[in-house]
């Protein structure tokens, strides 16, 4: 084989590469790629998101104020705290989501790339501004990009495919499963004593005494996550053992009172919350042996206020 044949091979070769990589859906040739992200909006102004999916089903999450620290809430399917990780994690995405490929400026036809009707729709409500929306579509044939539109009338584009996996969440994993929320540390510096109630007798500790013990206890009702939501204000629940803390006054400033064990799970009651719920056996275990045994005759009051900011 002549040099001039193999380098025309090399050439065709080329070409067809080139080819491959930029022909989409409908023959069309793709645009050279933007270079800058989708949306300009800064995260800390998002007063609202909400993601909507083909089938219907809707996760609406809200800012409880316009304050950038606000605490966001979960209100629909369910009014609950929302989980401020898993939301950050979502606008951070979107605001840093830049496309890989413009696939058609003024798309005729947007049943090729599963935008009609799209697979998902984000729709991001920003203070002083309206809302953004994004269209998600189908993966392209490589499996390399997904298709988005921010609207009809938009140009298509290719952008990460990962972008799709915040639809395929569960309502609990937008939850909050903190026992208590970013106010719990502020609460720990007022605490001064903590009560357990068992069968067996009452325990009072303070922290000034007994400060070996109220260090780790506190350490470890910080760590507290819900493993699981009864949802059912109707479910059985036989108390076992309750701890409160308290500030230099004799109302508790927070409650979490621990049921039965069933499996790998402990039933829990924490004021604020609407039903009882799980925590994994090993950790209230965990925490309850940091407890001492021996009871104390004094009577710990009860609790007569809601705590700050628990989570529903």
């Amino acid at each position: 084989m002549s040099r001039a044949t193999l380098l025309l091979s090399a050439l065709l070769a080329t070409l067809l590469l080139y080819l491959f990589a930029v022909e989409l859906p409908g023959g069309k040739k793709a645009e050279p790629p933007p270079t800058v992200p989708l949306f300009s909006f800064s995260p800390d102004k998002v007063t609202g998101l909400t993601l909507r999916r083909a089938d219907g089903g809707e996760v609406v999450l809200q800012r409880a104020s316009d304050r950038p620290d606000a605490p966001w809430r979960l209100t629909h399917p369910i009014d609950t705290a929302a989980d401020r990780t898993a939301v950050e994690e979502v606008l951070r995405d979107l605001s840093n989501l830049t496309p890989t490929q413009t696939v058609a400026t003024r798309p005729d036809d947007l049943k090729p790339y599963g935008l009609d009707p799209p697979t998902g729709t984000f729709l991001v409500a920003i203070r002083g501004v309206d809302s953004e929306v994004l269209d998600v579509g189908d993966e392209n044939p490589a499996k390399s990009g997904r298709y988005v539109s921010q609207g009809i009338g938009s140009p298509v584009t290719l952008v990460a495919p990962d972008i799709a996996r915040f639809f395929q969440k569960e309502i609990v994993a937008w939850r909050d499963r903190r026992i208590f929320t970013g106010a719990f540390q502020a609460m720990l510096e007022q605490v001064e004593r903590v009560g357990i109630e068992r069968a067996e007798g009452e325990i009072m500790l303070t922290k000034s005494a007994d400060a070996d013990v109220v260090g780790p206890l506190l350490s470890e009702i910080g760590q507290l996550r819900v493993e699981a939501f009864s949802d059912d204000a109707g479910m059985s629940f036989v108390p076992e053992t309750t701890l409160r803390l308290f500030a230099k006054g004799e109302a508790p400033l927070a409650e979490i009172v621990f049921g039965q064990t069933e499996g790998e799970n402990v039933a829990a009651k924490s004021p604020g919350q609407p039903a009882p719920f799980w925590l994994r056996r090993d950790d209230v275990d965990r925490l309850l042996s940091i407890v001492p045994s021996t009871p104390d005759a004094a009577p710990i009051p009860s609790f007569s206020a809601p705590p700050p900011t628990a989570p529903q």
